[in-house]
Order: C-alpha cells, then structure tokens, then sequence
C-alpha cells in the first residue's frame, strides 16, 4: 500500500451494496467517513461566509466543525498520531526532524546483546514496528508493518576509528539526513572502535528516531524498559503540572500566559539567529561538551544562594553566548529562548514500568516556557546573572504557560499543514534559540545491552529560524551540554567556542559561589 495517500484503509468505504454483515470496525470506519464528510461541508460552509464577509463566524464555524470532527474520529481510530507528533511529523517532508541519543561505555557490547534490547523494543513498544502513513488533508497514523520488522534494516556496526571530533562531524550530517519512510523511523549504530576525550577507549551506540515518535520523557521510560540491575524505589507520588495549574485562581494567568505567546515580537537576526529560514536539507552543525565540574559541586553552590542547578545552568549558557557575540565583535543581544519542560515530573520517566500495562511513546508531555536570557548586562558578580535567571523565571511560577504552548502546538496538528505553514513560520520566526535540561537518573547502577553506560548525550535539530536547540544532559555526576545548530550562521569554531565558553562559565560560577560563603 503506498505511504502517501488520502484515504485511511479502515476509512475505506465499499462500493455498492455490502454483501455481508459489518463488523463493530467497519461501522467505525462507515462513521468516520460521515465525519469527514461534515468536515468538507463545514469547510465549504467556511469559505461562503468568508465571501460574504463573516470572517468571525467563518473562522469559529470550520474551526469546531474540524476539531469536533477529529475528536469523534480519533475516538474510531486510535492509531492517529496525537495533535503534537501529528504536527511534527506533517511539516517536515524530508523526515529530518530526528532526535539523536549517544549511550557512551568503557566496555565492549556484544552485538548479540544489543539485537536482544533492541528485538524487546519491538516486541513491546508498536512504535518500533510500525511505519507513519503521512496524507495531503487527513491526519497521519500509524501503521504496522506487514510482515516482521528486519533489524538488520535498522541496526548496524562500524567498526572504523572514531574519536569525538569524527563522531561530531558524523552527528553534523546526520542531523540533515532524512530517515527511510517506508519502515519505522528509528535507526542504531554501534561504534565499537572509539577513543573517547580522556583518551579511554570503548564503544558508543547511536540511536536516532523521529521526534514523532515521542518526546524526551517518554522516550527515556521506554528505553529505560530494558534496564537491568537497578534498585526499585516507591516514591510519594507528586502533582503533575496538569493538576497543579487547574487550581482556584489560574484562570487570570491562563489568560495573560496565552496574551504573552501570542503577542511576543520576533528576535530580529543577530549572531545567533538567521534571518532566514532553516530548510530541511540545510547544513546543521553538532557539538557537545561534558562539564569538569561534578554536578554535586553544582548542587552546593547553587543551594549556597538558594538556587536551582537549572538556574546556574541558564546563568552559564548566557555567559557564554555574551562571550561569544564579544569574540565575534558584533552587537551583543539578549536572545529569547523557548526552554522546554516536561508536563510531568522527569523522574518518573526513570522509574520502572509495569512490564503487563508499558505505556507507548508519544508527545504527550511536551510543553514550553519562553525566557529572556540576560546577555547583555554587565554583572558586578556571576551570580548576579543566576539572579536575573531566577527573577525572570520567578515571574513563570505557577503559570500554564506550557500547557498553553502544548496548545498551540496541539492545534497546529489537528489542522492541515497548508492552512498553517504560513502562521507556524511566523511564530518559529519569535525566538532565537532552545534549550532543554534533561536531568538523567539519579542512580546510575544499572545495564543496558549487557554494559555500564558512562555517559548521555542529546540532539535536536533546529528548525525555521531557531538557530540553536540546546540540550542539557545530567548523568554519573556530570552535566554534557549538546548544540544542534544552524550551518549557515556557525562554524565548527563557533560551536566549540560556546561550548567551551559554556564549561568555564559553569566552573567559575561554581567556584565563585563557593567562595562567596567564607
């Protein structure tokens, strides 16, 4: 059956007179193509208001008629993608927008070990056995494949020489390779000859998947499913987000949040924004550094001041985008960032799963907070920049801002990419960089694919004119800050400058904000 198509198979209708009785399926599907239907006529209803000039009833018209719509029908057809995957995977045509995962080892994984881990994943998961069908005007779904899943397409050894330098200039490509959308879209590679910073030797699994088939949180619970030798902790459960924000009293924050993201002006283009946008196949460039500061010296400093490690990380990042912008001798800015944050607590995503009721991958738990980053001041002390950090975000605490951003994205899905491709560029257009904290698992004792992993590092692509997505990794005690970036605007110079920049800041605000106490 060819991927790209407008018609659903279980939406397909029968000519004629049926000549057997339906099955409870079929009448779903019978249904779900009535509801299509009253979607087209709403949409025609749309355009006859709008020539007549009701463009508000017009809007709210279609508007209901298409999202009541899809609600009914997602209701037959579970395997729809969700609103945010849906939108993830429709505007990007070249299959680009994959997440990267480094798993680094100082010991050797055996290839027989590494197919067993990965064969449970498809096994358990229907994401690692099912391709994305993609149509012009419907919404994409899952599709399981029809015969079983050939590992081999999927999972593959190099057995060459690699060093970090080598392995970054791979990641630089690979961010602008598209994957195969004929099988599911998720892809290993096991370097077995590689010779990390410290000189060491041992080995590094690549994994990359699409973004579509879900988010960093679940993600990691999913892989997190074949982790062995870890301790089993019941921990006091905690309010989600979701909970938190539907209290007495949201309502006006709700409203200011959603007035803040719809009137927010676009960064203008500086050293570190384009002003133009990211296509598909252009050049992305990778590159990442691990901290020499251990993350328990992080906590001390942080703790000294009443801080979060999250606030010192952010205080650094903007350290170093300032000593950049000053290397380059162009005009400093304070670059708005789009900081990604799980809707539930990250922790939970390490814990172990029922192995009876696993909980597929989605994108689900995806929302986002926009920050200022404080660039441009001049600070008496490095931790006077943590402070702004800490005032800016103050003004975020208890906000709905990402259930709301989660919204956006949402509504974007549910919609046709041609109705908004045009309204989705304009607000990529808003911000100039992201970032995401990913705090790993606290314990650090386990296996995976029959090896002690050392360390964790993520990858995102940039899109549109978001130049940089920034990934904070924290694992055994250190934290790795991974840069996805815009070709065009950074060389590989400019990246291992603020990557650098970013792991001295860090070590002298720690330093300083020890020093502070005696």
């Amino acid at each position: 059956m060819p991927l790209h198509t407008d018609e659903h198979p279980a939406m397909a209708a029968a000519g004629g007179v049926l000549k057997r009785s339906m099955s409870s399926r079929e009448v779903l599907a019978r249904a779900g193509k009535e509801i299509a239907k009253s979607v087209v006529v709403a949409k025609a209803a749309e355009v006859g208001a709008r020539r007549l000039g009701i463009t508000a009833l017009a809007s709210s018209t279609g508007a209901a008629a298409w999202l009541s719509g899809l609600l009914v029908a997602r209701k037959f057809h579970s395997e729809y993608l969700d609103p945010v995957s849906s939108n993830q995977i429709n505007r990007d045509p070249e299959y680009v927008m994959n997440c990267h995962l480094l798993i680094d080892t100082y010991d050797t994984i055996k290839a027989e070990d590494l197919l067993e881990v990965f064969d449970f994943y498809v096994k358990k998961f229907t994401r690692f056995r099912s391709r994305v069908v993609v149509r012009q005007f419907m919404w994409p779904y899952w599709e399981e494949m029809p015969q079983e899943v050939d590992l081999a397409q999927h999972i593959f050894t190099d057995n060459s020489e690699m060093n970090h330098e080598k392995l970054q200039d791979y990641i630089s490509k690979s961010l602008t390779t598209g994957m195969n959308p004929l099988i599911p879209l998720w892809k290993v590679v096991h370097f077995t000859n590689f010779t990390f910073p410290d000189g060491k030797t041992g080995q590094t699994v690549f994994f990359k998947f699409h973004h579509c088939m879900g988010d960093g949180f679940s993600i990691a619970r999913t892989l997190m499913t074949a982790v062995t030798d870890r301790p089993v902790e019941q921990k006091e459960e905690k309010k989600k987000l979701v909970e938190r924000v539907h209290q007495p009293g949201q309502i006006g924050k709700a409203l200011g949040a959603a007035a803040k993201l719809l009137t927010i002006k676009d960064d203008p283009a500086s050293t570190v924004k384009a002003n133009t946008l990211l296509k598909p196949l252009d050049n992305r460039r990778a590159c990442w550094v691990t901290s020499r500061m251990p993350i328990t010296e992080l906590k001390k400093a942080a703790k000294s001041k009443g801080y979060t490690i999250n606030d010192l990380i952010l205080a650094a990042l903007a350290a170093a985008l300032r000593n950049y912008q000053l290397k380059k001798g162009e005009k400093v800015v304070d670059p708005l960032a789009a900081v990604w944050v799980a809707l539930r607590p990250i922790a939970e995503a390490w814990e172990p799963q029922d192995m009876n009721r696993l909980q597929e991958p989605s994108n689900q738990t995806l929302g986002a907070v926009y920050v200022r980053l404080p660039v441009t001041g001049e600070y008496e002390n490095r931790f006077d920049r943590v402070q702004a950090i800490v005032d800016e975000i103050g003004k975020l605490k208890g906000s709905p801002e990402p259930l709301l951003a989660q919204g956006f994205m949402k509504l974007f899905g549910l919609l046709p990419s041609r109705l908004t491709n045009g309204i989705w560029d304009a607000l990529s257009n808003k911000v100039s960089i992201a970032v995401s904290n990913v705090p790993g698992p606290t314990e650090v004792n386990f296996s995976w694919a029959g090896v002690k992993p050392t360390n964790l590092t993520v990858m995102v692509p940039p899109v549109g004119t978001i130049s940089t997505f920034c990934v904070i990794m924290s694992f055994n005690d250190r934290l790795t800050l991974a840069l996805a970036m815009d070709g065009a605007l950074f060389s590989k110079e400019d990246a291992n400058i603020i990557s650098k920049e970013f792991d001295d800041e860090l070590c002298l605000l720690t330093t300083s904000m020890q020093g502070s106490r005696l």
